[in-house]
């Protein structure tokens, strides 16, 4: 017999999750499509939680101009009507967005359609665009990474997550130990950046990562460069994720140190931040190695200057 979800289609399978799932995973998507920034909004009126971000775009001259994206998970079975999205439309112009993107696992209803259309043909921000069914089984037709996170992908029990991303990482951070280890006195950073990536690839590949929430202990889970100001520290961190964050950033700042605080948002603790940092090498090899982590991780991250703010995100439920 033919496996159930084998007979579906990713759309179809995405409604059968919970709605916490599937945001999740429209923030992976959206990081693995250049989305910069993304930050979680508060819970909606209808229980949801919206997106908001950043997207690059580049002009002849080479000037880099940042759009600001905001964007509405829909986990629906029925089509989205007018007054649906008109709501979400008046809420990404109140909070001055250039476009706003609606991601849904079923597709708009023809007067919605009709109406989306006038709206962008008067050419007032926010323009309007979508993720419908169809664009997100072509999105994630090929994305093992995603698709085995998310228990979407047609495998064998015990292949639910896939290490290949991260494994690309663990020969990088060892190429780069090699090419270090002639220098004089060596170079400590780089070696915990491998040991940290290794660690991270191992949990993933026998199935013993655990992103929920844990006790870090400093003495013993972080590293003696960081200087920690965490009181009362590292809430729903776990270590194994936590770790090769840290590493990776010192390892591409070149910082000795890291100054670690927590964020609080309404006397929640909500993540931690790392500053200063100086100069950020925002390299597309530091941005792909922090985007594949905090993927397996569950983690977003954001940059503000020379801050750069990490929270764990909602649990897959």
């Amino acid at each position: 017999m033919v496996p159930r979800k084998a007979r579906q289609s990713l759309a179809e399978r995405l409604r059968e999750v919970s709605p916490t799932l599937f945001e999740n995973l429209v923030y992976d998507l959206l990081v693995r499509k250049g989305f910069k920034n993304p930050v979680w909004r508060t819970p909606g009126a209808d229980g949801g939680r919206d997106i908001e971000g950043d997207f690059a775009q580049t002009d002849f001259s080479g000037t880099i101009r940042l759009e600001r994206w905001y964007v509405q998970c829909k986990r629906y079975s029925t089509s989205i009507d007018w007054p649906r999205l008109h709501a979400s439309l008046a809420y990404a112009i109140n909070h001055d967005a250039d476009y706003l993107l609606v991601c849904t696992t079923t597709t708009l209803s023809p007067r919605c359609r009709d109406e989306v259309s006038k709206h962008d043909s008067r050419r007032q921000r926010p323009f309007v665009r979508l993720w419908e069914k169809t664009d997100l089984d072509r999105l994630l037709a090929h994305d093992t990474l995603l698709l085995s996170k998310y228990g979407l992908a047609e495998v064998s029990p015990g292949q639910k997550r896939d290490p290949t991303e991260l494994l690309w990482l663990v020969s990088k951070a060892a190429q780069a130990a090699y090419g270090y280890s002639d220098l004089p006195g060596g170079n400590r950073s780089v070696a915990e950046f491998a040991a940290a990536i290794a660690e991270l690839a191992t949990a993933v590949a026998v199935e013993s990562l655990n992103v929920a929430t844990q006790t870090v202990r400093p003495d013993r889970d972080v590293y003696d460069w960081a200087r920690i100001d965490m009181r009362p520290g590292f809430v729903g961190w776990s270590p194994t994720v936590l770790r090769p964050l840290l590493a990776t950033i010192r390892f591409m700042t070149r910082e000795a140190s890291l100054t670690i605080t927590p964020v609080f948002v309404d006397n929640l603790e909500v993540g931690i931040s790392i500053t200063p940092l100086g100069q950020l090498p925002m390299s597309p090899t530091f941005e792909a190695a922090l985007n594949t982590i905090a993927l397996v991780g569950n983690v977003e991250w954001s940059v503000n200057g020379a801050t750069i703010e990490l929270r764990p995100r909602p649990t897959l439920e």
